[in-house]
């Protein structure tokens, strides 16, 4: 299976580094299990290469249009270390499963998603990386959101602080009181999954109505640090943490991807970027509830009246 990478700005070495901005937080179901499993780095890879920035963009569920792509050499995947898995956190045994076996990217910062995607986490100590095949492809991208994150940017060590407490504090958001009985994991069972890509947040549910009706939703989180909109410089005693958090609902039938991304707007914090000050997972957590709440008052009827269509590749 050929696996690419998509990056905002170009690597400065031949090889990808397991990001510690990126990974899987595995967090128990039960609220009184606080402490989450925490993969140690890992990479964002795709086996669906031939995109263009705009569509990577939104079928990858990434805040920028990548300016990059580079081919990963999936036969040092192995031996560099690196374990694949989907974005439940499970392990594939090897690379020759069918595209069709790997999940799908779930919506998130206002995105649709639905293009397929692995992880490859790193395991041993430090950080693996993984030998890029082939020379850089420039794509026509490098446009960017002013929430985005790249790990290019967002490498300061408070950058990791904030989207770590971002994961925890959506998971806590879905454990806590009567929302534990709606919101599941996609799987059915198993630990509540929060992915951390680029320093950015995303956590999805399967989110069951009081209709007793089912389908998807999906937390998405981004920050913005410093006193200047999108410095890429943090300030920990300075300025505003500004923090995004947004919510999404679909079903994915057949070749289609039934999404509702704007019949709940998104929530916006300000506070003092100082962490231990503004208490970035107390605010995830409240913003959890709330938009998750508000995604279960929408009814099936609704959700089917105003869902929009978008093909889901093979």
């Amino acid at each position: 299976m050929r696996l690419f990478k998509f990056r905002l700005r170009p690597l400065g070495q031949g090889s990808i580094p397991a990001s510690h901005l990126e990974r899987i937080f595995s967090f128990p179901r039960a609220p009184t299990a606080y402490d989450p499993s925490i993969e140690p780095g890992a990479i964002f890879v795709t086996p669906d290469g031939q995109l263009d920035a705009r569509h990577a963009s939104a079928e990858l569920s990434i805040t920028y249009d990548p300016g990059y792509r580079y081919t990963v050499d999936d036969s040092q995947v192995f031996k560099e270390g690196l374990v694949p898995k989907d974005n439940l956190g499970n392990a594939l045994p090897n690379l020759d499963v069918p595209t069709t076996a790997i999940p799908r990217v779930w919506p998130a910062f206002g995105l649709p998603g639905g293009r397929r995607e692995l992880l490859l986490v790193s395991h041993g100590p430090g950080f693996s990386a993984t030998t890029v095949a082939n020379s850089e492809v420039a794509l026509t991208g490098g446009a960017a959101s002013l929430w985005y994150q790249d790990d290019v940017v967002t490498e300061a060590g408070s950058a990791i602080g904030v989207s770590e407490e971002l994961a925890a504090g959506i998971a806590d958001g879905v454990r806590g009181g009567v929302l534990a009985d709606y919101a599941r994991p996609p799987s059915g069972d198993g630990p509540l999954t929060v992915l951390v890509r680029d320093g950015t947040a995303v956590l999805a549910v399967a989110l069951r109505n009081r209709a007793n009706s089912e389908r998807f939703a999906s937390l998405s989180s981004a920050f913005v640090q410093g006193t200047k909109p999108k410095s890429p410089v943090a300030l920990p005693n300075f300025g505003l943490l500004s923090v995004r958090f947004w919510v999404a609902l679909w079903q994915d039938i057949g070749q289609s991807r039934w999404l509702l991304n704007d019949a709940i707007e998104p929530l916006g914090f300000d506070c003092p970027c100082c962490l231990g000050a503004a208490n970035p997972r107390e605010i995830a957590a409240q913003a959890s509830r709330v938009l998750l709440s508000r995604a279960l008052e929408v009814s099936d009827s609704a959700f089917l009246s105003r869902a929009t269509q978008h093909d889901l590749p093979p």
